[in-house]
């Protein structure tokens, strides 16, 4: 059981998936007309359809694709589970079902056996996945029983559960059984709640279809270009994003003050006919804070670079300024081009067609932290995220960075630009830093008992802790909660870091980094979130540091202060919240005292990744 090839088992499922919903779209949701088209092939042309479909590795790359087969396997699990057949492994169910709804996408990513120990579909079940009829549909079987067990091995040392021999043949036989069933559940319920997964699922399909169906006899050429309208008319007029409204509500949750550097923006925006207004800070400042509150205040069209979640690319910036330009100001656009995100062209020609329908109005653009941009995202020599040289009338761009003296990023620009420097030693951050720390207090009884203890005044406590934090609000941030947890049991303010470099020094001699003996799976695991660059599981991270994904949980639960965790793929991944932190991992004092080769983390990262392939 243990030789099979998981990956290409989890191609082939997904193709089966694919396959599955194709039959429902050309069957049933496009109409009529499309039922008649199909109708008129053949079987054994329609199975050469198929079987070319599922010769095709990519056919379902798309993570929301295989977020959904999952759910299917993790539905089926929870009906056995619910048949209370075997009460004394319910626990184990659950869990083993929660896995399979959360890893099933990171499976083909991560892990392959060597073999081929499974029954590939048979070419004679693939017409009857077109068709709509339930009993129909019910009667595909995406997988053999035998594999169905490998699979089930896997989830269950995944998840960290035994399971009897006969509960695993009785899963096996209920997920060759009824897997299909419950795959069409669950595309029905996402399909219900916005169908992300279903659409995509439809579309790429639709687009496969149709290159397949061109290349049989001619007397199907119609069918191909009766399919292609039909696709024009389905397919989504743009990408969706969220515009990022999680980030937003984050950093304005608890926002104070910055009222002069608002004031500084519009005054820009109100003396100059465009251009670029760019706010320069050390990192802690509250540069994004900031920016993400101008965004709530005015809905501006706005892009956040993140390099810890891997948001930092070029193409990713073009495409979702293009979109959110489309959608503000109407143009004329159904898609992006191809080519949108290649260089500016695109976004040239979007700024200057919205500039004319501006009238009086400004067009604003906010993108924070220039300074994270992933130069490798876009050509050499060219501006930083391909920014227009030249800019329409009434076009403007507030941006923040940290500053860059030695290696200032690549920006030639012929439009007005004003660069405002905000330094933490200004009487307005300073005021500003004193107020967020006066509204924490009046919303803390911890606070304000700590403070009591300590024999301190609160306009005496808001100074020093202000002077403390080196007027850093990332510095807030962490030990104002550190204080209301108890980890601050000396009640002497004096006892507190003096700045952010200060604090993450203390929490590094806190959990033993700088100890005799160091704990080399502590370190290993921090500096692998840091070297991926992007919101990572924890069982990647455990099988590149080769070690259990309980201990890698419990080591990053210790490190969560500094860590930002999202949902992706149906799993929590984690990584760096902040670049001050990544900074002060990364400082040559902080890897000659963790002995740490970067060198190392790396070649171990790319060797697991070459073990997935």
């Amino acid at each position: 059981m243990s030789g099979l090839n998981l990956g290409q088992t989890q191609t082939r499922l997904l193709t089966c998936t694919a396959i599955m919903a194709a039959g429902t779209l050309v069957s049933g949701a496009l109409g009529g007309m499309a039922a008649g088209v199909m109708g008129g092939m053949v079987a054994n042309d329609l199975g050469e359809l198929a079987k070319r479909l599922g010769r095709d590795e990519n056919i379902l790359s798309n993570d929301d694709l295989a977020r959904v087969a999952g759910v299917g396997i993790a539905a089926v699990i929870e009906a056995v589970n619910e048949s209370n057949d075997f009460p004394s492994y319910q626990k184990q169910l659950k869990e083993l079902a929660k896995t399979a709804r959360e890893a099933w996408a990171y499976i083909a990513k991560t892990y392959v056996f060597r073999s081929a120990d499974f029954d590939p579909i048979r070419e004679t079940q693939l017409p009857e996945m077109f068709s709509t009829e339930a009993q129909k549909f019910a009667e595909v079987k995406a997988l053999t029983p035998s594999a169905w067990k490998v699979i089930i091995d896997w989830l269950s040392r995944n998840a960290d559960v035994e399971l009897a021999e006969s509960l695993i043949d009785e899963l096996s036989q209920c997920l060759y059984h009824t897997f299909p069933k419950a795959l069409r559940e669950a595309l029905k319920k996402d399909a219900q709640e916005g169908g992300k997964a279903f659409a995509a699922m439809q579309l790429m399909l639709l687009g496969k279809i149709i290159a397949a169906t061109k290349e049989l006899p001619d007397r199907y050429q119609e069918i191909a270009q009766q399919l292609e309208e039909m696709k024009a008319k389905l397919t989504p007029s743009l990408p969706i994003f969220s515009h990022n409204r999680a980030l937003i509500e984050e950093k304005t949750k608890d926002f104070v003050g910055r009222e002069d550097v608002f004031k500084k923006i519009d005054n820009f925006l109100n003396s100059q006919p465009k251009g670029y207004f760019i706010i320069e800070a050390e990192p802690g400042i509250g540069k994004s804070t900031m920016m993400a509150q101008f965004v709530l205040r005015t809905g501006c069209v706005h892009h956040f670079n993140v390099q810890s979640t891997g948001k930092n690319g070029t193409g990713l910036f073009i495409e979702k300024i293009c979109t959110q330009l489309i959608e503000k100001y109407q143009l004329d656009y159904k898609f992006l081009p191809t080519e949108a995100t290649r260089d500016s062209d695109f976004l040239e020609r979007l700024l200057d067609e919205a500039s004319r329908k501006l009238g009086q109005d400004k067009l604003v653009i906010v993108v924070d932290a220039l300074d994270e941009v992933d130069l490798k995202s876009q050509k050499p020599n060219t501006n930083v995220l391909y920014l227009p040289p030249h800019l329409p009338p009434n076009v403007y761009f507030v941006m923040t960075q940290r500053p860059l003296k030695n290696k200032p990023l690549p920006f030639l620009v012929e439009a007005p630009q004003e660069v405002f420097a905000l330094q933490a030693e200004s009487e307005l951050n300073k005021r500003d830093i004193k107020q967020s720390i006066q509204q924490k207090l009046a919303k803390s009884q911890t606070l304000q008992n700590w403070i009591a203890v300590g024999n301190l005044r609160d306009n005496e406590f808001i100074d020093q802790l202000a002077e403390k934090s080196e007027y850093n609000f990332m510095y807030l941030r962490y030990v104002l909660p550190d204080i209301e947890s108890g980890k601050y049991q000396n009640l002497d303010i004096k006892s507190l870091p003096s700045g952010l470099n200060q604090y993450y020094q203390q929490h590094w001699q806190r959990m033993g980094m700088d100890a005799d003996g160091l704990p080399q799976i502590k370190i290993d695991t921090i500096y692998v979130l840091v070297k991926l660059g992007e919101p990572v599981s924890a069982e990647l991270i455990a099988d590149i540091v080769e070690e259990s994904k309980p201990k890698v949980r419990r080591i990053l639960r210790e490190w969560e202060q500094f860590l930002r965790e999202e949902e992706k793929d149906g799993q929590i991944c984690y990584s760096v919240y902040h670049t001050s932190f990544r900074d002060f991992l990364l400082r040559q004092e902080t890897l000659e005292e963790a002995n740490v080769s970067l060198k190392d983390i790396e070649d171990r990262i790319i060797n697991n990744l070459r073990q997935g392939l």
